[in-house]
């Protein structure tokens, strides 16, 4: 049998349909026709999202290539889809599908450049959308039917139950304050899911792919296939999500987590789908989207609202361009075969009302794609792209003495480049500039105040970037995050105790006596301690710069080094002592603990010139440069290329002192490479 022919698409906004043939026989040869229809005018389809490669849930011998046929000639799919196909097929009625596998002809690049721009429009006209998890086995199939269960059980602990679950009522979680609501034992849920072993399900490698993101998201319906099971995929979120809330109210980390916390990443970003969508796409109410009431939303800080005559206000959120960036940040460590599609796969995400176009060429390096996708965003004025960007989390750092000051190899993206590989990031999703105690609002554009000054040349993938800054400071000493592995107790109190000598001389503290009160809570704000709810902390941070003093004394005397510089021993002053009063578990010990070790391990603490202090990436090295772009009220780190006119973006930091919009310094306008 020949090999199927695609015909070229018509322009516009054609698309391939599949109609599957019936039939009652699940072993029969796949057939069926692919019919040409513009999306917008298109019939009823439903979408297939499903992973390429075979997941390891699917039985041995089922990745082989296997055949549909088109008309009477073949088309070559993989397993995994072909198994999807089977278990769709309908045994007397025929279906319409659209897969990209067989509805792109993947061999013409200018097709696949115009469909896979289109996509995002595909999952959102679908009439639905399939999850196709794999064929499964029996275990995996066993927990696919008791998440209805735990599903039902959601009132009992204080959620609302699955056909009611609304934009906020069941969200990530991002701090205690969305742990409020949980009634009863949060064990009971830990041992339904135990039972259910639930972590099978959230341990699937559909959950683990970038493009998946993209359909689960847009989609306004969505069911899950596995085997022969299905379920609604709110029943799916509404167990997940409760059993991801039991776990962290009882503290009790269960097997699989990890793979849990990137399945509610979904259901989070999902549930943020009103960013990407127009007014009119949306098919809600407000009450239903935001869980409040109009009245209450227009209160908001969150929100603007754009009058329009004869219509309700247009509602938009205030930082759609940050959460957009957020998305594609949280989703980096989610696996794709070609890093472009980190971009492609994504576009759909970029909010309505931002001025931002991305055309997809596969023509073009991972690089050029970065690049250009970045250009475009700063032109846009969308200005927090920069703190995604830098060198900071990279694994392999520019040099900045090379005899031969080109500019970084072709593989290796320009520093001002929001870098989304993660072969070529260290660590990936952690902020280094954020401190837990301020605002995120800080990291917006102020563009509205004072407008960004940015250069390109003409072309669209040119790598050196001119912008506007002000020069602010020097950084004049740095301690490094602590090693997450091995870190023990003595590590800590040493590790606090030496960010407290680089915080003392730049304040120009006695090295002699403990910090009185005001100075301890200052350090433990730099440090991005959270003293005003948690009041003991400060307690813990006063015992434990204590130990670290005694640690760095016992050291230097076996060292044979100078040890008057941790001379006399301190002790805690009388002012802290109401403090010790607060009747503390050993729980809420070991969680401060905790939290102070966070702070030690993902961001590095550094003085300036000036006797600024502030917290950045390990990346920041003495002589550093500190500045503001315009555009921008985060302060950022840049590092001179010796020999050249040039600078490399190191990254965004965290400065204890509100420097301000009108902060004075020297104007330049540098190039970044």
């Amino acid at each position: 049998m020949a090999p199927y022919q695609y015909q070229p698409l018509p322009a516009g906004d054609t698309i391939r349909i599949l109609q599957i043939e019936p039939s009652s026989a699940i072993s029969d040869q796949l057939r069926g026709s692919l019919q040409l229809h513009s999306l917008s005018q298109a019939p009823d389809f439903e979408a297939l999202s499903y992973v390429w490669a075979q997941p390891v849930t699917n039985p041995p011998g089922s990745q082989c290539l296997q055949t549909f046929q088109i008309d009477g000639d073949e088309v070559e799919i993989g397993g995994n889809l072909a198994a999807a196909f089977r278990r769709l097929r309908l045994p007397g009625n025929s279906r319409l599908v659209w897969a990209d596998a067989i509805c792109i002809n993947q061999k013409d690049i200018p097709e696949k450049n115009s469909q896979v721009q289109m996509m995002g429009d595909v999952y959102r006209k679908a009439k639905r959308t399939v999850a196709w998890l794999g064929e499964g086995d029996a275990e995996v199939e066993a927990a696919i039917c008791k998440l209805s269960v735990i599903a039902d059980s959601a009132p009992k602990f204080g959620y609302p139950p699955f056909e009611a679950t609304n934009f906020i009522s069941m969200s990530g979680i991002s701090s205690n304050n969305d742990l409020e609501n949980f009634i009863g034992n949060p064990r009971e849920v830990i041992e339904m899911a135990m039972g259910a072993n639930i972590g099978r399900i959230c341990s699937v490698p559909w959950f683990t792919r970038f493009w998946v993101a993209q359909e689960a998201i847009l989609s306004s319906d969505l069911v899950v296939y596995l085997g022969n099971k299905e379920v609604d995929w709110k029943i799916l979120e509404t167990a997940i999500s409760l059993v991801h809330r039991a776990i962290f109210k009882a503290q009790e980390p269960i097997p699989g987590l990890e793979d849990m916390n990137r399945v509610v990443d979904l259901f989070t970003e999902r549930k943020n789908q009103f960013l990407y969508r127009p007014p009119g796409t949306l098919k809600t109410s407000l009450d239903s989207l935001f869980g409040y009431s109009a009245a209450t939303i227009q209160q908001s800080a969150m929100f603007n609202f754009i009058p329009r005559q004869g219509q309700f206000p247009l509602i938009i959120t205030k930082d759609r361009p940050r959460k957009f960036l957020d998305t594609l940040w949280n989703l980096q460590h989610r696996h794709c075969k070609d890093d472009r599609d980190r971009i492609y796969a994504a576009l759909s995400f970029i909010p309505w009302d931002l001025p931002i176009k991305v055309i997809v060429d596969y023509d073009r390096t991972t690089v050029e794609v970065y690049t250009a996708f970045t250009r475009a965003l700063l032109t846009a004025h969308t200005m927090n792209a920069l703190l995604f960007a830098g060198v900071w989390d990279r694994k392999k750092l520019p040099p900045i003495n090379r005899p031969d000051p080109s500019l970084p190899s072709a593989d290796e993206a320009p520093s001002w480049v929001c870098e989304f590989r993660p072969l070529k990031l260290k660590r990936g999703r952690y902020r280094p500039w954020h401190n837990p105690l301020y605002d995120e609002e800080d990291e917006m554009e102020i563009d509205e105040m004072e407008s960004p000054v940015i250069g390109f040349e003409d072309l669209p993938y040119e790598r050196r970037l001119r912008i506007g800054l002000t020069v602010l400071d020097k950084v004049e000493e740095v301690v490094t995050s602590l090693d997450e592995e091995g870190l023990d107790y003595a590590m800590t109190c040493r590790g606090l105790y030496s960010r407290y000598e680089i915080f003392s001389k730049a304040r120009k503290l006695p090295t002699d006596e403990f910090p009185c009160f005001e100075e301890l809570v200052r350090f433990a704000e730099v440090l991005g301690l959270d003293h005003k709810s948690i009041p003991s902390v400060l307690v813990t941070l006063a015992r434990l710069l204590v130990h670290g003093r005694q640690i760095a004394a016992t050291l230097a005397l076996f060292s044979g080094a100078d040890a008057r510089s941790v001379e006399p021993e301190w002790h805690i002053p009388d002012n802290l002592t109401p403090y010790n009063e607060i009747d503390r578990s050993l729980n809420e010990v070991e969680k401060e603990l905790s939290l102070m070790n966070r702070r030690l391990t993902f961001t590095a603490l550094f003085s300036t010139s000036r006797g600024w202090i502030g917290t950045g990436p390990d990346a920041i090295i003495r002589g550093d440069i500190l500045v503001r772009i315009r555009g921008l009220l985060k302060t950022c780190i840049l590092r001179k290329v010796e020999g050249t006119a040039d600078y490399i973006l190191v990254g965004g930091c965290f400065l204890r002192d509100d420097l301000g919009v009108g902060v004075r310094g020297e104007y330049l306008m540098a190039s970044l490479i």
